[in-house]
């Protein structure tokens, strides 16, 4: 299968990624079948979808989505990564930290061009 070639949507019943690790959260790619690894996995989603992610830095204000939280794991100083992030050229989205929001940002319709997320969740 060739994405490139192969505009159609590709559905895969069930994906199964990461199951040995050489320690937290370092996955043992040699093991992985065809020695292929996570950044293969990333750039074959990104082909697939056209996602333009590869090319921020010629995107014109590329959007940055900052996901809130009230409690734990929260940013302590959100106004200054906002601040910053807008100083650089990002657009900025908030949000309250959910599964809704993080669907509707990650979805293909209606998507920001080149967005970015960032929050903390559990890994």
């Amino acid at each position: 299968m060739n994405p490139a070639a192969n505009r159609s949507i590709h559905c895969f019943p069930g994906s199964v990624v990461g199951l040995k690790y050489h320690n937290n959260l370092f996955l043992n790619c040699s093991d992985i079948p065809g020695g292929h690894s996570m950044s293969d996995f990333r750039q074959f989603l990104a082909e697939t979808y056209n996602l333009k992610f590869w090319h921020v830095s010629q995107i014109r204000n590329p959007t940055l989505i900052l996901v809130s939280r009230e409690k734990t794991r929260r940013f302590l100083n959100e106004d200054e990564i906002v601040g910053m992030m807008k100083e650089v050229g990002f657009s900025v989205l908030g949000g309250a930290h959910g599964a809704g929001l993080t669907k509707r940002a990650g979805s293909c319709d209606g998507a920001p061009e080149a967005g970015t997320g960032m929050g903390i969740g559990h890994a």
